[in-house]
């Protein structure tokens, strides 16, 4: 008996290995890549107001907080917001700003899309008038920088494309493929509590922390480095 001879792969089999890792190669050359980023930074420009402003309060809506009233909050917010208004108003008047303190022993603030701010219960006994101010206007520079729709899409590029193209954010209407992002992201508002900002957002947020502090009357320099002493480290992980 002669032995089975097996037929040669086909050219299509053949090449399977060789094109699973080209697109992985192409994959991690992209990821590597500004190019995310450069096309977040895209989507990101051209979604509106009112949608960051939805998303913002779905993302609220999704933590339950517990909300302590807190007129120190909210004044110092106030007073902190007219002098972002001198740089910002046109971005400052879109926004629905509120600032809330929540029953939380942490020290911690944290901003959400179209300007509604927290800052727990810890944090407010720990800092001084001065403090709040510098954190409450670093929360501002996040909102202003729209860092959480930034990561947002990062996080979910690739499926918010997709859905994006091929199927819309479900209005019925033909839009700019930002605005259909835009309608999209509310689908993944409960995920931006969960989502840290990178050292550059940290660092945006501060400069534009420090240029509205300076438009604060009588606002004490260095607040924010003092706040970040009691705090007990020397990077800005603790507030986000």
């Amino acid at each position: 008996m002669w032995p089975r001879r097996h037929a040669p792969d086909s050219p299509q089999r053949a090449s399977q290995p060789f094109l699973l890792l080209a697109a992985g190669l192409l994959l991690l050359l992209w990821f590597a890549s500004p190019l995310p980023d450069l096309l977040v930074e895209h989507i990101v420009a051209g979604i509106s107001a009112s949608d960051d402003v939805e998303l913002g309060l779905a993302a609220v809506r999704a933590q339950r907080y517990r909300r302590l009233p807190s007129r120190e909050v909210e004044s110092a917010g106030q007073h902190v917001l007219r002098a972002a208004s001198a740089h910002h108003p046109q971005q400052i008047a879109l926004y629905d700003w509120s600032f809330t303190q929540i029953d939380e022993t942490f020290a911690n603030a944290f901003a959400f899309p179209g300007g509604q701010i927290f800052v727990t219960r810890g944090l407010l006994m720990l800092v001084d008038a001065d403090e709040l101010s510098a954190v409450l206007a670093h929360e501002i520079g996040h909102v202003l920088e729209r860092h959480g729709q930034k990561r947002l899409v990062r996080e979910h590029l690739g499926r918010l494309l997709l859905s994006a193209l091929f199927h819309g954010d479900g209005d019925g209407h033909t839009e700019s493929l930002s605005q259909e992002v835009g309608g999209l992201l509310v689908q993944h508002a409960a995920t931006l509590a969960t989502l840290s900002y990178s050292r550059q957002n940290e660092y945006d947020a501060d400069a534009v922390g420090w240029y509205l502090s300076t438009g604060i009357g009588n606002a004490r320099h260095g607040a924010m480095q003092s706040f970040l002493r009691k705090l007990g480290q020397g990077e800005h992980d603790g507030h986000q």
